[in-house]
Order: structure tokens, then C-alpha cells, then sequence
């Protein structure tokens, strides 16, 4: 999922991904998810509160509690499943860093992990591609994350999104 909206409460994260749907159907716009994205957290979003109406009824429909769904991390991803009921298909992974990744984005070659190293009181991120960090600080899962979307965000198209 998008760092830039993993704060967000889980009904305007699902009310995003209605909205782009919504929007890609309308569109040939490949994708338009980074748009949708910056839309909506500097409030232009057209009918923000439809959309979360929206989320808040499916999410009730569907019976799922928010806080049990789980999102793939990879950087714009809004493919996530009900803990209670687990993954609806298989190839979903938790890596060492605790990153999940749905089916899609784990066969593209970029896991996350990290080594701690006592002497320097940090974290050092890496990716299965080489690919490595400075020392991390604060030394949490989110840095890990955070340095790790920068780098799959830096990919070239088709590669990293």
C-alpha cells in the first residue's frame, strides 16, 4: 500500500480504491492511482464523502472488521484480505522485515529485510535485488518500509509498479 496513505483510516484506503476503480473504468488511463492518491489528500477529491459512504457499505456488507484486513505493502498496492478467513488465493508472503506482498507483487523480485547492527544502534534495509540502505534511524519497522518503497518507487516502469 501507498506509504502516503497507510495512515489513513481503512475505510478511506477502501474509499480510494473505490473511487479508482470507478475512475479507471471511465478512462484508458493505465494507471491513475498516484493522481487518485495526491487528489485526495489535498481534498480535491470529487464527492469524498460519497465514496466513503460507499467504503462504510461495503465494508458492512462484506462484514469485515477493518482492522483485520490485511494490505500488500508494495508502494500503491490496494490488494489486502480478511485476517479471520485468510488470503482468498494463494502466493501471498510475509517477509523477514514483516512486509506482506500479495501474489502479484512478491514474484517481482523485491523483498524487503534488514540487518540490525548492534555497533551502530541501527537498522540497515536491504532488497533480495542488492539493493541496501545507510544505517536507518529511527530503527522500526516503518524506516525499513519507508526506504524500501523509495527504492521500488525508483524502479523502472513495469519493474517497480
Amino acid at each position: 500500500m501507498s506509504d502516503r496513505i497507510a495512515h489513513l483510516p481503512t475505510v478511506e484506503r477502501v474509499a480510494i480504491g473505490l473511487w479508482g476503480v470507478h475512475c479507471n473504468a471511465l478512462t484508458d488511463v493505465p494507471d491513475r492511482l498516484p493522481w487518485l492518491i495526491e487528489q485526495w489528500l489535498d481534498g480535491t477529491a470529487p464527492q469524498k464523502d460519497h465514496w466513503i459512504s460507499q467504503a462504510i457499505e461495503v465494508l458492512r456488507l462484506a462484514q469485515v472488521n477493518p482492522g483485520l484486513l490485511r494490505w500488500c505493502d508494495w508502494s500503491g498496492c490496494v490488494a489486502s484480505y480478511d485476517a479471520t478467513t485468510g488470503p482468498g488465493e494463494s502466493g501471498w508472503m510475509r517477509h523477514r522485515s514483516d512486509a506482506l506482498l500479495c501474489p502479484e507483487h512478491d514474484g517481482r523480485g523485491h523483498h524487503p529485510s534488514f540487518t540490525w547492527h548492534p555497533e551502530l544502534t541501527a537498522l540497515i534495509a536491504a532488497c533480495s535485488c542488492g539493493e541496501r540502505s545507510e544505517p536507518l534511524i529511527p530503527t522500526n519497522r516503518g524506516a525499513v518500509l519507508a526506504w524500501w518503497a523509495n527504492h521500488i518507487a525508483q524502479l523502472p516502469e513495469g519493474e517497480g509498479r
